[in-house]
């Protein structure tokens, strides 16, 4: 993962617990009209979106279970839309977000899901390059 690049990742019970095989075939439905095509980064795990920028992966597991992640490029003009339209996967998904990075859980809001990214490692770099760099 590059510096600008913050991720979360969906979940509906706990993050211990897969996104159930109807969760993956609503994803399947969903992914591809909200984030364009897809790029099969290794077998089993899909991308959706710009494979460098900003994008949904879909790791599907045994069981038709399945994974999804949301990465945000940080530095991307049109990082509002794809922060409304993650947000609206997770509600029709019945998701929230899981942040590792803030060890925390936010909720699929875009204000709440903005206010995570404006205080991650990603966001920084964004903002300044030059001086997040010297920071180092």
């Amino acid at each position: 993962m590059a510096v600008w690049q913050f991720d979360v990742q969906l979940f509906q019970v706990s993050l211990d617990v897969p996104l159930p095989s109807g969760t993956r075939g609503e994803a399947w439905r969903l992914l591809p009209a909200r984030f364009g095509a897809n790029v099969a980064l290794v077998d089993g795990w899909i991308a959706f979106g710009d494979e460098a920028g900003n994008r949904v992966d879909l790791v599907e597991l045994e069981h038709d279970e399945c994974e999804l992640h949301a990465r945000f490029d940080a530095r991307s003009s049109d990082l509002e839309d794809f922060v409304a339209r993650v947000c609206e996967l997770a509600i029709q998904l019945g998701c929230q977000f899981y942040c590792d990075e803030l060890s925390e859980t936010i909720a699929p809001v875009p204000a709440a899901l903005k206010h995570a990214l404006q205080r991650s490692v990603a966001w920084r770099y964004a903002l300044d390059p030059g001086s997040f760099l010297s920071g180092l």
